[in-house]
């Protein structure tokens, strides 16, 4: 596995995933509902996208966490995930990763 440090250490041009939101839209996530809790009830889908940054060539990749924190996740009544659903979110883009 290459070092993020190495790598910026020599200069290397790397390249990171994107637009997680609107792939997932094209999985069918609706407006309105929670994108990091399909890091439970979609997993194969944002385990998919994850894996097409890999293989497309991405160095980095991210994770489906964007409104990860208690305070958005409140807003889906889904405060008391906020851990589940990161764990879930590190997990699919670490499997990815290899």
């Amino acid at each position: 596995m290459r070092s993020l440090l190495t790598a910026l250490e020599n200069n290397n041009v790397l390249v990171s995933d994107g637009a997680w939101g609107t792939l997932l839209h094209q999985c069918g996530l609706q407006l309105g509902e929670c994108p990091e809790l399909w890091n439970i009830t979609h997993r194969e889908d944002v385990s998919a996208i994850a894996k097409n940054f890999i293989d497309f060539g991405a160095d980095i990749i991210l994770t489906n966490s964007f409104d990860g924190s208690p305070f958005k996740l409140a807003h889906y009544g889904l405060k008391d995930r906020t851990t589940e659903l990161n764990e879930a979110a590190v997990a699919i883009s670490r499997e990815a990763a290899g």
